[in-house]
């Protein structure tokens, strides 16, 4: 059993300045044209991940309307972008630069709030955006574009870019006459309509599950401030806030932070404040920067988040990967090819208010050649006693980078996760062992309550 290819269209903000940071994003049409086949049988979905209730319907009919309502007003507000002219005016500013050194103009004023908010958008969209100069970097030279591709540089978790300044500058905040601010609003949105052969689920396709349907996947509002770590002379910090809804909530929910309308509800559509955390910055040797709060656990070569991910779907392994972990984590940038991090975290996915929360500890090493062609990233994520919680993943993680040309580079990972004591599902013991509420259980052998015991 075949499934039909996966549409996405998403529109969002994004940076017009050269050098962008993996969370923006240039709006793209993409395919999916992989075959899958479904877990269960006769289309239906597995209970490992059950869809929404049935009685939510007319709920779900009022977010359909709101997708198309959003793509309906996205479309609109670059129709309604005034033709340039011939008369040069300030269009955006680059923070960090002087005026003489800002060099974007457009041909024509935008006097109109939706008026800059489309004619920005249009401009880029048909290539009539100049580009810039940028405050210099004072790491190695970055070794992609960016766009077409999400990120300039090879990703890591936990921190900004140390020596990467920031040059983003976003439509809503040009918008809104505040592209100097160093305090940043912005976010994007992601509708999805997929036609399958499935009628049950799309599973174990990631994120489209829900087959032969329009859904809203992710509307996302960041708010931040980054530090600035190009420069090595004082203390610097930084926050940043995130508000995410949309059927995607089920991939990045953490228990204890609103998890309730999950475990409990198994709603279709839910909010997520998914990434809140500070970042404080101190001038130590290349730069030193302390994340505290709710982020993103650290490796991994895809993204849940719709702008900084290369694929519309997901691989079948990233449905399992821990999203976030809560604590503190360290990133001591040593020398322009080195780097390590340490952090202790409540462990994968779950508050520290919660039952199931451990002391979790995080070990990074981070290398890159001099070319910055090739980057190896090694991570110890979450490492605790690993016996049965949730979503307690002992996580060993291997990145490779490596840059062929201009336009191709490859990213290879290995992954080493296990669970101990782990509750056997597979119906072939006496008096089994329940597994916890939302967490996976294991395959064991007759007779086996647990795995590993």
């Amino acid at each position: 059993m075949h499934d039909w290819p996966i549409f996405r269209l998403a529109t969002a903000e994004f940076p017009g300045a050269h050098n962008r940071r993996p969370d923006s994003f240039v709006p793209l049409v993409a395919f999916n044209p992989y075959p899958t086949n479904d877990f269960g049988h006769d289309g239906e979905a597995s209970d490992i991940f059950p869809i929404g209730a049935k009685d939510d319907m007319q709920a779900k009919r009022n977010i359909e309307w709101l997708t198309v309502s959003l793509l309906v007003y996205c479309f609109s507000a670059l129709a309604s972008a005034e033709d340039a002219g011939d008369r040069a005016g300030r269009f955006y500013s680059i923070p960090g630069l002087t005026d003489d050194a800002q060099t974007v103009t457009l041909p024509q004023e935008q006097r109109g709030f939706f008026a800059r908010l489309g004619g920005f958008y249009k401009a880029d969209w048909t290539g009539k955006l100049p580009t810039s100069s940028s405050p210099q970097r004072r790491v190695l030279d970055a070794p992609l574009d960016s766009s077409p591709f999400p990120s300039s540089d090879w990703g890591y978790g936990g921190s900004p870019t140390i020596g990467v300044p920031d040059g983003n500058v976003y439509p809503l905040m040009t918008a809104m006459k505040k592209a100097n601010s160093r305090t940043k609003l912005y976010g994007w949105v992601e509708p999805t309509v997929n036609g399958s052969t499935s009628s049950g689920s799309n599973l174990p396709l990631a994120y489209a599950i829900y087959p032969n349907s329009i859904q809203l996947s992710q509307l996302v509002v960041y708010v931040e401030r980054l530090p600035d770590t190009v420069q090595k002379t004082h203390f610097d910090w930084g926050f940043h806030l995130t508000a995410f809804f949309g059927t995607d909530y089920r991939f990045t929910t953490s228990k204890g932070y609103l998890s309730s309308q999950l475990l409990d509800h198994n709603n279709q559509y839910g909010f997520d404040p998914a990434i809140e955390y500070l970042d404080l910055y101190f001038p130590v040797r290349e730069g030193l920067n302390v994340r505290i709060g709710r982020f993103i656990s650290i490796p991994g070569i895809e993204a849940q988040l719709a702008p900084n991910n290369y694929a519309v779907t997901h691989s079948l392994l990233y449905l399992t990967d821990p999203f976030t972990d809560t604590g503190a984590i360290a990133t001591l940038k040593l020398t322009k090819q080195w780097m390590v991090q340490a952090g202790i975290t409540a462990g994968h996915d779950v508050a520290p208010w919660t039952d199931d929360a451990k002391p979790s500890a995080t070990v990074c090493v981070n290398y890159s050649t001099a070319s910055n062609h090739d980057n190896l990233y090694a991570c110890a994520n979450g490492i605790n006693d690993g016996k049965y919680a949730y979503d307690n993943a002992q996580h060993y993680d291997l990145t490779w980078y490596h840059r062929f040309n201009a336009n191709w580079h490859a990213a290879t990972e290995a992954w080493y996760l296990y669970q101990l004591d782990v509750p056997n599902v597979a119906g072939n013991v006496e008096e089994p062992v329940s597994p916890g509420k939302g967490a996976n259980g294991a395959f064991c052998s007759a007779g086996q309550k647990t795995n590993f015991h």
